[in-house]
Formats: structure tokens, C-alpha cells, sequence
């Protein structure tokens, strides 16, 4: 992890700082948790296509982004939900085409199943992240990134955990650099979910597209495997102090040069890169 930060006085009392984080491979391997929706609405042709089904096109997404975003020995569980939520497999990113065929066929009899009327995505994710907090506790390492990537495209209509229950357990797990990233289709505008995953600093991103069509899904997963990359949290400090306001937000960034940019552009609201270059700092 290299970190690039910057800050200034915007008045008595009062600062704004820029820190931006660049996920940098390391000798360790990062625990990526995939839940796929399997309710009846993913069985539907997936528009923009001639007979690709909508849960087709997720699957052919997250492929990609194993295979273009995680590291070969990345370890990623797969999960599906809708009554119920079952693991599909476990295996390392180097090993997914060995998998791809049982997990393309169990997702197909989860959604063949009785459940599939049914979409209990708060399960889903408490589920999935009380398992990973179990595996923590069974590894010496607390340094390892852990993601967990949350698809529906639609709302939760029957979880027996609470929307409140969920946002606890998610901001209150005991794992050191957990990286939630709900990707949603669907999703109303008035949504609790929604508000409440705007609200949440531990959530690290809600990627929203308009509907399933397979160009507006190509794009929000575009936008999933960009923002694994890099993560860039703007602070603002007043009243002599007193933080009462902190955004986080997800960034794209290669390289030191555009973190730099980054963090610059951010703090004094402009592109001012070369004025504060060399104020900056690396850590």
C-alpha cells in the first residue's frame, strides 16, 4: 500500500486533506467474496443481446474480472442468493477456468430451484461476511485486502436480517482492510439501501446502473475493476478540529504521478499539479 497525502488551511480552524491509497501487490493474496443474484429476474434475456440471459452475462463479467483485475494467487469465493445462500466454490484466480464449468452449472440449479422467487440479499452479505471473519481469525496475516462484491438487480423482499442488522455487522467487522462494493441494477432512487450505503464510510463503493442491459452492465463492472484499484478518501476538518465531514470516495489511479494529480486536483480545486508536487509526500 503507498499512500500520497496533502493538506491545507482553508481558514481559522478549518483544513481540508487529500489521501489517496494505491493497492500495490504484495507478497500476500487478497480473499475476494463474488454473490450473485439467482432470483427469477436474471433469468430473463439480458437486453441489448439475442438470447443471453441476464445471469449469463454477470457470470461472463465476473470472469473478467478475475482475470483482468486479481492477481494469480487471489483467493475468491463465489456465492449465489435468493432464498438461500450457498457457495458455489472456492478457488484461486490462476485456477478459474478449471471451475468455470460447476460453477456456471450449480448457479444454473440454484436458479431452477424453488428459491428463486425470493431475493434475501442482507442474508446474502452477513453470511458471506461472517465466514470471512471466521477464516481471519485462522490466519496469522490481518495485513490481506478483503473484498466483498454484492450483484442484484433488484431489492431485498424477504431477508430475516434487517437493512440496519446488515450495515452493523459490515461496519463493525473485526477485518483490518475490508472493501465492500455493492454493484446494483434496478435500484429506486428513494431506495433505503441506497441511502444507507451513501451514508456508510466503510462502504467503499455503490456502483449503480440503470437497468441489465449488457452495455450498461459492461460498464459498471468496468467501473468495479477500476475502483479495486485504488482508493482516495478527502477529509474536510472545522470548527478547530472537529471532523464533521468525511467523504470517501474511489478512484482510479496507475501511478504515483497520478496519484499525485489526484490529490492535488482534490485539495485545491484545481489541477495544480506542479505547484504541490513536491509537497507532497510518500509514506
Amino acid at each position: 500500500m503507498e499512500n500520497w497525502n496533502q493538506k491545507r488551511d482553508v481558514g481559522v480552524g478549518q483544513s481540508i486533506g487529500g489521501e489517496y491509497k494505491i493497492h500495490k501487490a504484495n507478497n500476500g493474496i487478497a480473499y475476494i467474496h463474488i454473490l450473485l443474484d439467482a432470483t427469477g429476474s436474471t433469468e430473463m434475456i439480458c437486453p441489448g443481446t439475442k438470447r443471453t440471459k441476464v445471469w449469463e452475462q454477470l457470470l461472463k463479467q465476473f470472469e473478467k474480472l478475475v482475470r483482468e483485475t486479481l492477481r494469480p494467487g487471489d483467493v475468491v469465493y463465489i456465492w449465489a442468493f435468493n432464498k438461500t445462500t450457498t457457495q458455489l466454490c472456492k478457488f484461486v484466480a490462476k485456477d478459474l477456468d478449471s471451475n468455470s464449468k460447476s460453477i456456471r452449472r450449480q448457479y444454473e440449479e440454484i436458479l431452477a430451484g424453488e428459491g428463486a422467487g425470493e431475493t434475501r440479499l442482507y442474508d446474502a452479505v452477513v453470511e458471506a461476511l461472517n465466514f470471512q471473519i471466521v477464516e481471519e481469525k485462522k490466519r496469522s496475516t490481518v495485513d490481506a485486502d478483503c473484498f466483498l462484491v454484492p450483484f442484484t438487480d433488484g431489492v431485498d423482499n424477504s431477508s430475516k436480517k434487517s437493512l440496519k442488522t446488515m450495515m452493523q455487522q459490515i461496519i463493525f467487522a473485526p477485518i483490518n482492510r475490508l472493501h465492500i462494493m455493492f454493484v446494483t441494477a434496478n435500484l429506486p432512487q428513494n431506495s433505503p439501501l441506497k441511502e444507507e450505503l451513501e451514508a456508510a464510510v466503510k462502504v467503499k463503493a455503490l456502483i449503480e446502473y440503470e437497468t441489465s442491459k449488457a452495455g450498461d452492465m459492461s460498464r459498471a463492472f468496468d467501473d468495479l475493476r477500476a475502483k479495486m484499484k485504488a482508493i482516495l478518501t478527502v477529509t474536510v476538518s472545522l470548527h478547530h478540529g472537529k471532523v464533521v465531514q468525511s467523504i470517501t470516495n474511489v478512484e482510479y489511479g496507475s501511478s504515483r504521478i497520478d496519484v499525485a494529480k489526484k490529490v492535488s486536483k482534490t485539495v485545491y480545486g484545481v489541477d495544480a499539479f506542479r505547484d504541490v508536487y513536491n509537497q507532497l509526500r510518500l509514506r
